[in-house]
């Protein structure tokens, strides 16, 4: 993508980055999971899980942006921003007519109703399964689905219940969306690079600088940083 981007704005609150520009003599390349959503802000590619951090170590992008909480020998990260799950659902569901209105859900709160899974590669869906798997519960999945989009379609047609980043379901509004009460929903975004990537590429490290400083205010208090 170039360098120069305006008008950006994230609506979810958690921060709000309105101009950066830069005098660009290279080009960005950044990549992501599909749990950003920043559709009409980035021209980025998306990218699964397991891609993300080999993407920036072959050098094919410059900032890769995920929830990934593992080390890297030959990586660094910087914090970007929280991120909180939620359980979706359409209001007229059989989940929707249980737990409309209710504070404080739990994972092992849906367990009892049809579920709407991510395929396996997603980040998003490994955080999922190991929470499940500590429950000794069980996910009474029903459909699988490749994006955070098709999750969201079964969701709106009452087909069950899914887990999305709160900001992927609460613009729609087919959907209620409820954030749910477990310290591992909360999760934080960082942005990978390589150590030299101020010599590589000045204006991506312009960005990743410009973009963790911005955001610095969501992410006071949290214990991860």
């Amino acid at each position: 993508m170039s360098a120069a981007l305006a008008g950006i704005v994230e609506t979810d609150g958690i921060t709000a980055l309105y101009r950066f520009k830069s005098n660009c003599h290279l080009t960005i390349r950044i990549t992501c999971a599909p749990i950003l959503l920043f559709a009409g802000v980035f021209s980025m590619a998306y990218a699964r899980a397991g891609r993300l951090l080999d993407s920036v170590l072959n050098r094919t992008c410059d900032l890769a942006f995920t929830s990934w909480t593992g080390g890297h020998a030959e990586l660094l990260c910087a914090p970007y921003r929280p991120l909180r799950l939620a359980a979706v659902f359409a209001p007229d569901s059989s989940a929707g007519k249980v737990l409309r209105g209710q504070k404080g859900i739990r994972l092992a709160d849906l367990f009892d109703f049809d579920f709407i899974a991510l395929d396996r590669d997603a980040a998003l869906r490994h955080v999922i399964d190991e929470e499940v798997a500590k429950t000794g519960g069980s996910l009474r999945v029903k459909i699988w689905t490749e994006s955070y989009a098709s999750a969201l379609h079964f969701a709106a047609a009452g087909r069950g219940v899914t887990i999305l980043p709160l900001e992927a379901a609460k613009k729609d509004e087919r959907v209620c969306a409820l954030t749910l009460d477990e310290p591992w929903t909360s999760l934080l975004i960082r942005i990978w690079h390589v150590p030299n990537l101020k010599e590589l590429n000045p204006d991506a490290d312009a960005l990743l600088r410009f973009l963790v400083n911005a955001s610095a205010p969501s992410r006071a208090g949290m214990e991860t940083l």
